[in-house]
């Protein structure tokens, strides 16, 4: 399914974890995509965000990110958020007991302006070995914005000297922003 985005719209994709049941599997490669979306409209600001959590073992062994993908054409891709940390747990008494550590829910942005004018698509990625499995990856309230940039003519020049000049303007869309100031520079 492709999702058009114009003007300021999301798209929305239910939440997802990578086992729902507990850890991930030992040999885990697992890959949730979002629907193609198309942003060829857009030539302003667009942002990717989403709520995450998370327990990993190291990312020397286990590997997740979020990568945005270019759909046909140039297939441009972008990591804009990775695992790279060490494993998340901590060990307490005698004999020692390991308790897993979590990220709580947080709320992730990445700007993609990038890839506006262009069809995209968000992979969140997670693979593992066999020695360890964690909590995973969960993903909730993914979204992209795409804001319009105002839209400013100028069709009218006249009286122009050497040192001045009468101009005239237009402002034919707001970029769904309001308008604080008006004036020429």
């Amino acid at each position: 399914r492709d999702t058009s985005v114009t003007g300021v719209q999301t798209c929305a994709l239910p939440i997802w974890k990578t086992d729902l049941d507990g850890t991930y599997d030992a040999f885990s490669d697992q890959d949730l995509f979002s629907p193609n979306i198309d942003l060829s409209a857009i030539n302003g600001v667009v942002t990717l965000s989403w709520a995450q959590r998370y327990q990993m073992e190291s990312a020397s062994f286990d590997h997740a990110y979020v990568e945005v993908q270019e759909v046909g054409g140039g297939g441009a891709t972008r990591k804009v958020w990775e695992w790279l940390d060490a494993t998340m747990s901590d060990s307490v008494g005698s004999p020692a007991e390991n308790i897993g550590a979590s990220a709580g829910w947080g709320l992730m942005r990445a700007d993609i302006s990038d890839f506006a004018g262009k069809t995209i698509r968000v992979r969140f990625h997670l693979d593992g070995d066999d020695s360890f499995q964690f909590a995973g990856l969960a993903i909730d309230d993914f979204s992209v914005t795409a804001i319009f940039p105002p839209t400013v003519t100028t069709p009218t020049s006249s009286a122009v000297t050497a040192t001045t000049a009468t101009l005239g303007g237009n402002v034919t869309s707001d970029g769904g922003s309001a308008i604080t100031e008006r004036g020429v520079v």
